[in-house]
C-alpha cells in the first residue's frame, strides 16, 4: 500500500511537470470575464514574475486556449443561429486590435495550440508508459519509485519555449503598444482565473 502511495504521488508531480493545471473556466456568458473592469497590476518579468503571478508561459497557454475556447464557443452560437461576434471579437475589443491584428492573433494562437496539445499527447503517452512499467513487480524494489523520463523535462522545456516563442511573434505582429495593453490585460485576467492545482497530501 506504502508503495502505491509513492508511485501515485510521483504521477502526480510527473502531471504537473508537463504543465497540466487545474484551472478555473472562463465565463463566457456575453463576452464577459471576471477581471473586466480590474485596474492593470505591475508586470514581472519571465525569470521573476511579481509575487502572485504565475510565469509567462503559464499565462500565455491560458490565454491562448481561453481565446480558442472563446472561438470554438461563438462556432457552436453560430451554428444554432445566435450571435457569436461578441466572443470573437472579445481579446480584441480589449486591446484596440484592428481586424488585421486580430487575424494575426486568431492565427499565432490557433498555431500554439495546436503545437501545445501535440506536446502534451506526446507527454501523456509516456507518463502511461512510466505508470505501466511502475506498477510491474519488477519497476518497485523495496518501496523505490523508478526515475522519472528524462524526455519528459526535455519536453516540458519544449513546452513552454514554444509558448514564449508564440508570444514574440504576438509582440511582432501587434507592435509594442498594442501588445503592453492586451498583456496587461490578460495578466489581470490570468491572475484572477488561473489557479495551480493543490496536491493533498497521501494518507498514510
Amino acid at each position: 500500500m506504502m508503495i502505491k502511495k509513492r508511485i501515485f504521488a510521483a504521477f502526480t508531480l510527473t502531471a504537473i511537470s508537463v504543465g497540466i493545471f487545474a484551472i478555473r473556466t472562463h465565463p463566457t456568458t456575453n463576452g464577459q470575464t471576471s477581471a473586466e473592469n480590474q485596474p492593470r497590476s505591475t508586470a514581472g518579468t519571465p525569470e521573476s514574475p511579481r509575487a502572485g503571478r504565475a510565469p509567462e508561459h503559464v499565462v500565455y497557454r491560458l490565454f491562448f486556449h481561453h481565446l480558442m475556447a472563446l472561438k470554438n464557443r461563438a462556432v457552436e452560437i453560430e451554428r444554432k443561429g445566435g450571435d457569436g461576434s461578441g466572443l470573437r471579437g472579445y481579446y480584441l475589443k480589449k486591446a484596440n486590435l484592428t481586424s488585421e491584428q486580430g487575424r494575426a492573433l486568431d492565427q499565432i494562437a490557433a498555431d500554439c495550440e495546436r503545437e501545445v496539445t501535440n506536446l502534451d499527447a506526446k507527454a501523456k503517452g509516456l507518463i502511461t508508459a512510466f505508470r505501466a512499467r511502475a506498477l510491474t513487480k519488477h519497476s518497485v524494489t523495496n518501496g523505490t519509485v523508478p526515475p522519472l523520463p528524462p524526455e519528459l523535462t526535455a519536453m516540458q522545456q519544449q513546452r513552454n519555449s514554444a509558448i514564449l516563442h508564440a508570444r514574440e511573434k504576438l509582440r511582432a505582429a501587434l507592435g509594442d503598444q498594442a501588445f503592453q495593453q492586451l498583456d496587461g490585460f490578460i495578466k489581470v485576467d490570468a491572475e484572477r482565473n488561473a489557479k495551480p492545482a493543490q496536491l493533498q497530501p497521501a494518507v498514510r
